[in-house]
């Protein structure tokens, strides 16, 4: 083989490395464009009581634990403008901004995230490691778990939540907004923080197969011991 079509073959691996490259980034960044422009709509009251079923008959949550633990029902959303429009079936913690949010992904993949909301920043602790493939904002934290039940989640967001208040004293805000509104200002914020990243389509693929990968399944405070 002579260096010239030695040459040439590298040339076209490269070609094709990169195109990859960019039709991932093209594909991955396309759905997030739209994070901006994201908001709750109540779903009706058959609909409503149709994906609140469909979330309880599962083994993930029942209502008594939700009860147990000072947990209410909040309402039932289709998230617009999101990919797939999924549905959002909410509860919130007694007195607090807190809230457990349950999404039905295509009318049958489900998966939770459990949120609090402070006064500069939001902390999620989600079942899928999806969430970590984008940074959150500057103050925010993710977390991610493979965990079976609402009770194992739970406690790895409230060891989350005391590592916080040790470290920063910062606790989750009280009563005075809805469900609808927390959710809407944490999308928004995470949409103009990305938009502040130079260039970040083009890390898209990295976020993807590297990023969530390596962050999922590790707590807030081995995250943030190594992020330092």
């Amino acid at each position: 083989m002579t260096p010239d079509s030695t040459m040439t073959i590298v040339l076209y691996i490269l070609g094709g490395a990169v195109g990859f490259w960019i039709i991932i980034a093209i594909a991955g960044s396309l759905p997030l464009l739209t994070l901006s422009k994201v908001y709750l709509e109540p779903t009706s009251d058959e609909e409503s009581q149709k994906y609140l079923q469909k979330v309880l008959s599962g083994s993930f949550l029942d209502s008594a634990w939700a009860s147990e633990n000072n947990f209410e029902p909040v309402g039932v959303y289709r998230v617009k403008n999101l990919m797939g429009s999924p549905i959002l079936v909410g509860w919130k913690y007694a007195h607090e901004r807190t809230y457990l949010c349950m999404f039905v992904v295509f009318e049958a993949q489900t998966f939770c995230d459990c949120v609090s909301v402070f006064k500069d920043s939001v902390l999620t602790t989600s079942t899928i490691k999806d969430g970590q493939t984008i940074p959150p904002g500057r103050e925010d934290w993710i977390q991610s778990f493979d965990v079976s039940d609402m009770g194992e989640l739970w406690n790895h967001h409230r060891l989350a939540l005391d590592h916080i208040a040790q470290n920063s004293s910062q606790v989750p805000l009280k009563d005075g907004s809805s469900l609808a509104e927390d959710f809407e200002a944490s999308i928004h914020r995470q949409a103009d923080f990305l938009s502040s990243i130079t260039l970040w389509p083009l890390r898209v693929p990295y976020w993807y197969f590297v990023r969530r990968a390596q962050r999922h399944n590790k707590a807030l405070h081995v995250l943030l011991a190594g992020s330092k």
